[in-house]
């Protein structure tokens, strides 16, 4: 193979779109990979991947654009409070890595105690809930499939730093509550 040709094929351009998503372009068209289309990927750690919202720091690894739909990862960082109510997943299953940190997570009916170390699995379909025991945590997130990482990136804004943000002194507006809701609903996330 010509060293010029060899050049074109093996190299792919890597481009982030506004949105932060990935797209692997190779010059001769869309490159193709065994592993259902999407291609290898590889990010340093940066503020334009990072979202902040009350109480919680997000650092987006991997969204479904880039795992082809497969999955989507988030490292993230929580104080108590920010704990969401008893719901579940209509179409997707979580996992938590804890980094750092301990929080009670409820799948069902059954408490699981989760330290740092430890790994959870939330299965969809299954209401579930967390409390955070220590002063934050630190996890790595998994999504599958991914696309609900899109619900944590629209209810947040563009990080200022990796440092957990505190609470507004207001509870959510009636707006606020609304949209969330609505959200709920898009995303297929139901309070029972």
């Amino acid at each position: 193979m010509k060293r010029r040709s060899f050049i074109q094929k093996a190299s792919a351009v890597t481009a982030l779109s506004t949105g932060g998503l990935m797209t692997n372009i190779l010059a001769q068209g869309q490159m193709q990979n065994p592993n259902n289309g999407s291609g290898p990927f590889h990010f340093q750690k940066s503020l334009e991947r990072a979202r902040q919202a009350p109480g919680m720091m997000m650092h987006f690894l991997a969204t479904k654009e880039e795992t082809n739909g497969a999955y989507a990862l988030i490292e993230a960082k929580a104080v108590p409070g920010m704990e969401p109510p008893l719901h579940y997943h209509k179409y997707e299953d979580e996992s938590f890595y804890m980094l750092d940190g301990e929080m009670i997570v409820t799948i069902g009916d059954k408490d699981y105690e989760v330290k740092a170390g430890d790994f959870i699995f939330l299965p969809r379909m299954i209401p579930h809930t967390q409390k955070i025991l220590s002063k934050s945590i630190h996890v790595i997130l998994s999504i599958s499939p991914g696309g609900l990482e899109q619900y944590f990136w629209d209810f947040s804004a563009p990080a200022k730093d990796f440092e957990i943000p505190g609470f507004p002194k207001e509870p959510p507006s009636e707006e606020m509550m609304k949209t969330i809701m609505e959200m709920n609903k898009k995303y297929g996330i139901v309070n029972p």
